[in-house]
C-alpha cells in the first residue's frame, strides 16, 4: 500500500531556500510508486502569498514553489470541509488560546484534513506550532476523543529517511 501524505508550506519553500530543489525532485521522482502526496487549497493560497518579488538562486520563488506544489501533488487534493473546519476548532479550544485562531486556523486545518483523510503523514518543518510537542499531543487528545487517527509529523530529514 502506498504511503499517503501531505507537505506544509514550509516545506516548499525550504527545499528553494537551502538549495535542495533539484534533490528533492529526483527523490519524488525515484519514489513516487511509493506514495501519494497530497495537497489542498489551504496550502496552494500560501504559496501564491510568497511574495512576487522573491528571487532565490535567479528564481522567483512564488512561481517556482507553486509549479512543484502542482507537479508534486498532481490532482491530488483534499477539499476543505465543514467537518474539518469544526476539528481545527477543537484542536484550537484544546490550546486554550496559545494565540489567535487566524494564525493558527491554516495549520490546524491542514492536520484536520491530513486526521479525517487517513493520510500517513504530514511533513513539517514547522515547530513551532504545527509540529510542536504541544500542538501534536492536543491533535492525539482531540482526534481519540472523536475515534480519528492522527497522522504521523515528521520533518523532511525524516522523511527522506524512510526511503
Amino acid at each position: 500500500m502506498k504511503l499517503r501524505f501531505i507537505f506544509d508550506t514550509n516545506v516548499y519553500s525550504k527545499v528553494f531556500e537551502e538549495k535542495n530543489v533539484l534533490s528533492f525532485i529526483d527523490f519524488i521522482e525515484k519514489n513516487k510508486s511509493e506514495f501519494i502526496v497530497y495537497g489542498c487549497r489551504i496550502i496552494r493560497k500560501e504559496l501564491r502569498g510568497i511574495g512576487k518579488s522573491t528571487i532565490i538562486e535567479g528564481l522567483k520563488l512564488r512561481n517556482s514553489t507553486l509549479t512543484l506544489y502542482d507537479s508534486i501533488v498532481d490532482g491530488h487534493n483534499l477539499e476543505v470541509t465543514f467537518l474539518a473546519e469544526q476539528l481545527a476548532k477543537k484542536y484550537y479550544d484544546e490550546l486554550n488560546g496559545v494565540k489567535p485562531f487566524k494564525k493558527l486556523e491554516n495549520d490546524l486545518t491542514i492536520v484536520a484534513l491530513a486526521s479525517l483523510s487517513n493520510l500517513d503523514l504530514i511533513v513539517s518543518e514547522d515547530n513551532k506550532t504545527l509540529a510542536s510537542k504541544n500542538f501534536v499531543k492536543v491533535y492525539s487528545k482531540v482526534n481519540e476523543e472523536n475515534s480519528i487517527s492522527v497522522p504521523e509529523i515528521i520533518s523532511l530529514k525524516k522523511f527522506y529517511q524512510l526511503f
